[in-house]
């Protein structure tokens, strides 16, 4: 079964009936009416037209050429290689659609995706939800061994552009600038409430991040590389990162264009927003700050003259994570096969797998994983704090998860730290459905 008929059946077990049917294009028109769509006709027709031709199960209508026939009006045997415009207008559905459902959507029924490497839309509907968060798993055999044998590549290279839909990271970016001044607000205001408060008492890892009362940078996720590895098929390297070098010129005109104006780093996903304005709260507590650093704006001296710095994301957002790989224990990578972001365990203990698999992706259902990473800075003068998950519900979760003190210290006497100062990493397990998280778990944390 090909991967349009498998989400097409998919589909079709979602809507059973004509009311189900109906209910999904009321749904449709919402978005297509709503402010993400109102200023791109072409976007709206686009998205009208492949979910009307998934409801229908036609399956031939929903391929690159017929789109361009038959909603961009190009002759049958136009160069699709040539001419992008179904590729970039698909993209550009995509970042509408997150920004439909982080803003009037947020609390619909049905929530429309289309994932990369095709033009089938996926379609949830969402059910009734009972949030739990168990503080520890029972033990460390709950832990699902991986599915993949520990001989298994994990390829530096993105996925290519035929990744099943469901394992794509579609993330609402806004401007640096904004970010910026909205921190900025925000810590200022915490600052003024708090000026009469006593400091909190000795907190890890915040007691030591925030210790010199001095503003920390917060090294910021690239949303834009993430789309450009995509583009272009290849990782982009710590080295070619920091130089500037990100392959645009190794893709066709159109793309090139798309790849060097519309993605050029100005960006940062909502989830790295939001987890920006948490760490400004807990740096006001402490008298201190945060600096909202832009990851493509840096260079090598910068990043090693940071005492104290905090970095959010994985290596293919953020590659200046690449500079504590030798560091860490838990490592995210991503699977070239699923398109999925693995966790590799480099150094097993306690009967833990080596490798974990997640089974599903972001706004999919199943289980993720995320990671917290304390440990000494690169210049060896203070502390760094790494925040990453295989999905932005990954990330949020580790963001939320470092924030809850006491979650946080629980969790790390449990398996055995306790001295102030020790660097660790927790390795947290996500259960989701649809995209929501169900429950948070720390599986398991390393003494490093």
């Amino acid at each position: 079964m090909s991967q349009i008929e498998e989400r097409l059946g998919e589909l079709a077990k979602l809507i059973k009936s004509k009311q189900d049917a109906d209910a999904l294009c009321d749904h449709l028109e919402q978005v297509l009416g709503g402010a993400a769509f109102s200023t791109s006709r072409r976007s709206a027709q686009f998205l009208q037209y492949i979910v009307e031709k998934a409801i229908a199960q036609e399956t031939d209508a929903l391929k690159e050429r017929t789109i361009g026939v038959e909603v961009f009006h190009r002759s049958p045997n136009y160069d699709t290689g040539e001419d992008a415009i179904v590729r970039v207008t698909a993209s550009d559905v995509r970042r509408r659609l997150t920004q439909h459902y982080s803003r009037e959507g947020l609390g619909s029924e049905f929530r429309i995706s289309l994932p990369p490497g095709g033009y089938v839309p996926e379609v949830f509907r969402d059910l009734p939800i009972t949030y739990a968060v168990p503080l520890f798993p029972k033990a460390i055999e709950d832990v699902r061994p991986a599915t993949l044998s520990d001989k298994a590549e994990i390829s530096e290279l993105p996925a290519p552009s035929s990744t099943p839909g469901r394992f794509s990271a579609l993330r609402r970016t806004v401007t640096l600038c904004s970010v910026a001044v909205f921190t900025l607000l925000l810590a200022g205001a915490l600052l003024w409430g708090s000026h009469r408060r006593t400091p909190p008492g000795v907190q890890q890892p915040w007691s030591y991040l925030f210790a010199s009362g001095q503003s920390v940078p917060v090294i910021l996720a690239d949303p834009d590389l993430n789309e450009i590895q995509k583009l272009t098929g290849r990782y982009v390297s710590l080295s070619e990162y920091a130089n500037g070098k990100l392959s645009c010129d190794t893709l066709p005109p159109a793309l090139e264009s798309v790849c060097r104006i519309a993605l050029r780093g100005d960006k940062v996903a909502s989830v790295d927003a939001n987890a920006l304005a948490k760490l400004a709260g807990v740096a006001a507590q402490f008298h201190a700050g945060v600096e909202a650093r832009a990851s493509r704006d840096l260079r090598l001296p910068d990043v090693q003259g940071f005492s104290d710095v905090i970095l959010l994301g994985s290596r293919t957002a953020n590659p200046w994570t690449d500079l504590y790989r030798d560091k860490l224990d838990f490592l995210i990578e991503r699977d070239s096969l699923t398109g999925l972001q693995v966790v590799r365990n480099v150094h097993p203990r306690n009967r833990e797998p080596s490798l974990y698999v997640p089974t599903a992706g972001p706004y999919g259902t199943g289980d993720n994983y995320s990671v917290i990473s304390f440990v000494h800075s690169i210049n060896g003068k203070g502390h760094a704090l790494l925040l990453a998950g295989g999905t932005h519900e990954g990330m949020d979760a580790a963001v939320n998860m470092v924030m809850n003190q006491t979650r946080l210290t629980e969790s790390l006497q449990q398996c055995g730290i306790s001295a102030a100062g020790d660097t660790f990493q927790i390795l947290l397990k996500l259960r989701m459905m649809a995209g929501s998280s169900l429950t948070v778990e720390p599986l398991t944390c390393h003494h490093l």
